[in-house]
């Protein structure tokens, strides 16, 4: 009976004490209450994205524009026929910028080729435009072709065997660049050199002025068919600047075998399907680049 009243006593006196402690531990402070808000605009408008522009008017941004005659149509319905001024030597035809990021192991391609890798899409068929240039002087020796060509090597310039060409690029801009305010007010027509589009990423700098070189692709036999095929046609590349032999123009510097050398800039090269008047001249090997 003694332990049982001393238990009891003891149970007493700890409830006692739970309570007692209760009381003096302060009550937690309120949660907060959070309620649904509208979000707040932005107070800086976004840069809005550049946008491609239509080439320009060719009759009036090529010079002599009364001298081409329409050869070829152009692979597309919208676009620009292929055009040739024999007495001056010089082809025409329209395209669009394909790449203006990364890696550029061609100048021209046509649809079908590497435009992930190529400065300008071309509205062109590779067979029509090798016509062209050859209508315009391109002419080569029997026996030669791409296979044969080298490109500036050890100190060595290009034989001058190979007919030389020189590219520009026709096309237009926003007067205060391709990141000022939209709607564009005033418009600008570009005519530069191609290589001034192609920078060297291990130079810091575009590809110095040259004429390229016209080399001719080549037919190759299919095997299982017996068939000849113009290479160009079949892989669809035109103008290399890594050197490639199914294209028939080829890079003519030191570096026409170097597939790093190169590449796009946004900083440079207009926004991905802004149309492009290319037009092409033959100089003859030998002639001054500019």
């Amino acid at each position: 009976m003694k332990n049982l009243a001393l238990l009891l006593v003891s149970v007493a006196v700890a409830a006692g004490l739970f309570l007692a402690a209760g009381r003096l531990v302060p009550e937690p402070p309120p949660l907060p209450r959070f309620t649904s808000r509208a979000p707040v605009p932005l107070s800086v408008k976004p840069t809005p994205k550049p946008g491609p522009l239509s080439a320009p008017d060719w009759k009036t941004a090529v010079p002599d524009s009364a001298a081409f005659n329409v050869v070829a149509p152009a692979s597309r319905k919208d676009a620009l026929p292929l055009m040739v001024d024999v007495k001056g030597h010089r082809v025409l035809f329209s395209g669009e910028f394909a790449c203006n990021e990364g890696r550029l192991e061609y100048l021209l391609t046509s649809l079908g080729g590497k435009t992930y890798e190529s400065l300008v899409l071309a509205h062109a068929n590779p067979r029509d435009l090798n016509v062209c240039l050859i209508a315009a002087g391109a002419v080569l020796p029997d026996g030669y072709d791409s296979r044969r060509f080298r490109g500036r090597d050890e100190g060595k310039d290009v034989d001058p065997v190979w007919p030389r060409l020189k590219v520009e690029l026709i096309y237009r801009e926003p007067a205060g660049g391709w990141r000022s305010p939209r709607p564009w007010k005033k418009l600008k027509t570009v005519r530069t050199r191609a290589e001034r589009l192609i920078f060297h990423q291990f130079l810091d700098r575009p590809m110095k002025d040259q004429l390229w070189a016209y080399t001719g692709s080549y037919f190759y036999v299919d095997s299982e068919t017996g068939a000849q095929i113009w290479l160009a046609s079949a892989t669809k590349c035109l103008g290399a600047i890594f050197y490639d032999a199914s294209c028939f123009i080829q890079n003519t510097d030191e570096y026409w075998h170097d597939d790093d050398a190169y590449v796009a800039l946004p900083t440079l090269v207009p926004p991905v399907g802004t149309g492009v008047l290319v037009l092409v001249t033959v100089v003859g090997a030998g002639e001054d680049s500019k």
